[in-house]
């Protein structure tokens, strides 16, 4: 008995165990960068970017260019009614909305443009 077996109840056994423990394993080093890192792509809501927006205006650390960019990504997950969704395709979600509205905003955009105003909407 391995020492995942023992310790996890219910637990797959056998050789299908110890296959997709190798299996792991060795996708994991294969994919594994020299400085020792691993790197994929991350999918996410868009608070991840309005969190980037958000942090690096509180560090002080401002870069218009970038933040462009980082809000022409939040702009392009907002809904039809204003709001922003946890997950691709997701109804609207209050909080999501609110970090969103509130990452553009201290961005710079206007709470005139019509995209605000339906955001807003939304919030409220």
């Amino acid at each position: 008995m391995t020492v995942y077996q023992e310790n996890i109840v219910g637990a797959p056994s056998g050789e299908k165990l110890e296959l997709a423990i190798t299996r792991c394993r060795e996708f994991f080093r294969q994919n594994q960068y020299d400085d020792g890192y691993w790197w994929g792509e991350l999918e996410s809501n868009p608070t991840m970017e309005a969190e980037y927006l958000l942090l690096s205006h509180f560090l002080g650390r401002p870069d218009k260019d970038r933040w462009r960019k980082v809000c022409n990504q939040i702009l392009q997950k907002q809904g039809d009614d204003g709001s922003w969704g946890q997950y691709y395709q997701a109804p609207g979600d209050l909080s999501t909305s609110v970090e969103c509205y509130f990452a553009l905003k201290l961005a710079g955009h206007s709470s005139d443009e019509v995209y605000m105003s339906k955001a807003r909407a939304f919030i409220l």
